[in-house]
């Protein structure tokens, strides 16, 4: 039975060790501040309600209709991408995976191809969801699964996603995925495996074959 790979990028196919995440999170903040005149405490609360994570008052407005990623793209310190180096691993064992691979990521199109250009993963990957994909839909709500769904055509229940997010886990196995999450502990019913990092789960993958005859 062949069997379909979704991963999360920041965090997932590269190791938090990084920092890099903390990076993209403060351009992010930096930015609202001087394109919108506002303080960091309050950018950082915009942000959160704009991806969901925090209730949004009465008379809140979105601050862009779209995200100005034409922008931001300048305002981005480019050296940072330095962080990211390849992990012959992680390409090694990709490459053994049977079925269809996605990358499935909160980051704007070109966030997530200048990381994954710089970790020499595009090649492995069939599809990339991201951010401009989905129209500005953060991956914990069903809305996002649904776009990933649409453009891969992957049924969940033969479909196995890795995530260091849970509550990012927790919507993909309402849709019917196998879950699995990295560089991480938790004990959530939704959480099928937890590995301490991406390269051990990818070793079981492969050489056991336990994930995806769970999913078949």
């Amino acid at each position: 039975m062949t069997v379909n790979w979704v991963f999360d990028l920041d965090n997932t196919l590269y190791h938090p060790e990084t920092g890099m995440l903390p990076v993209i999170n403060e351009a992010f903040v930096q930015f609202y501040m001087q394109k919108l005149g506002v303080g960091r405490a309050t950018a950082v609360h915009m942000i959160e309600i704009y991806a969901g994570f925090q209730p949004r008052p009465e008379g809140f407005e979105d601050p862009f209709d779209t995200f100005p990623a034409e922008e931001f793209i300048p305002t981005f310190p480019s050296h940072e991408f330095e962080r990211l180096k390849p992990c012959f691993q992680t390409h090694e064992l990709l490459a053994l995976l049977p079925g269809k691979k996605a990358v499935y990521t909160n980051a704007i199109n070109w966030l997530a191809h200048s990381s994954m250009t710089k970790l020499e993963l595009l090649p492995h990957f069939d599809y990339v969801n991201d951010m401009g994909t989905r129209k500005g839909v953060f991956k914990h709500h069903a809305a996002a699964v649904e776009s990933l769904l649409k453009q891969t055509e992957f049924e969940p229940s033969k479909s196995i996603m890795v995530e260091d997010s849970t509550h990012n886990l927790k919507v993909a196995k309402d849709f019917g995925f196998t879950t699995v999450l990295v560089h991480a502990e938790a004990s959530e019913p939704y959480i099928d495996y937890c590995y301490p990092d991406l390269v051990s789960f990818l070793q079981d993958a492969v050489n056991d074959k336990m994930m995806y005859e769970q999913a078949a």
